[in-house]
This record gives structure tokens, sequence and C-alpha cells, in this order.
């Protein structure tokens, strides 16, 4: 399986490619009113309004730096109603993928209930690479009704 890597000072994280449709570079975004620290905006994406988590404000509480290497993953999920929803990603040092095979994806070895998008890990000769649950990092209320968007398939 294809994964998209990016890092959070000096931890690395990582998503399926299945899941990511676009990556983007990084871009204005619209603030919205009373949203928690970790969303940096809305994305107007292909005539809809995305969340946009920052995910160095969602993970180490400090906002992502504007790097050549930071991006907005456009990333797709399955909502509770079994639905096709994106989300927003701004993350820094996004710039590799890499191929691994799902026997060496390995339970995170705890739940942490204020981390809830923490998923699988796996190593590498670096060191561990935590993989993210995009669906778990906006609560459902805080995430807009389900939007039918024409995505690309990711082959």
């Amino acid at each position: 399986m294809l994964m998209l890597l990016f890092a959070i000072d000096d931890e690395r994280y990582a998503l399926e490619s299945q899941q990511v449709v676009e990556v983007l570079p990084l871009i204005g975004l619209t603030k919205p009113h009373q949203a928690p620290a970790y969303v940096s905006g809305l994305l107007h994406y292909r005539g809809h309004m995305v969340p946009v988590v920052d995910l160095c404000q969602r993970v180490r509480r400090r906002p992502c730096r504007s790097y050549l290497s930071t991006r907005i993953i456009v990333a797709r999920f399955l909502s509770a109603e079994n639905q096709t929803q994106i989300l927003g990603l701004l993350a820094e040092r996004v710039t590799q993928t890499f191929n691994t095979s799902s026997a060496t994806l390995v339970p995170a070895g705890m739940v942490v209930d204020t981390a809830p998008y923490l998923g699988k890990r796996l190593m590498d000769t670096q060191g561990v690479i935590q993989c993210l649950d995009v669906e778990h990092l906006l609560s459902p209320v805080q995430l807009p009704p389900t939007q039918v968007i024409d995505l690309p398939v990711v082959q």
C-alpha cells in the first residue's frame, strides 16, 4: 500500500494514499468564527467549503510553519452515515510517499481519549511512523453536512 509521509517536529506521520484526494500548496483560507484553534480555516474546493485542520496545532498545540513543503492534504473518509466526506489537513514536510504492506501496520498499543485520530503504527529503519485516522480529527458535530463531491479515484 502506498502511504503519504509528513512530519510534525521530529515525529513522522502517514496517510494511506487511498484517503488522499489531492495535495495542494499552502493557500489562503477563510477563518471561521468561533472555530477551535486547530481549525486553520475553510478551503474553497470544487465549489464546496471544506474545513482544514492544522495538524501541528491539533497534535503539538503550535501552528504549522509556512515552509515550501507545507501543504494542504485534501483527504477523504467515510462518515458515520457511510458517506464520503472530505477534510483538509495542513501539514509540514509533505515531501514523499513510500510503499509498505498492511501486515507491517500494528495497533498503537493504547487508546488515548484526547487523541482518537491516532491510528496504527509501523516501523522502518528510521523509527516509528504514526498513521492518522482522518475521520477522528474533528468530532461529528464539527463536520459539515455530508456533501456530494465528485472526487477522482486514486489507483
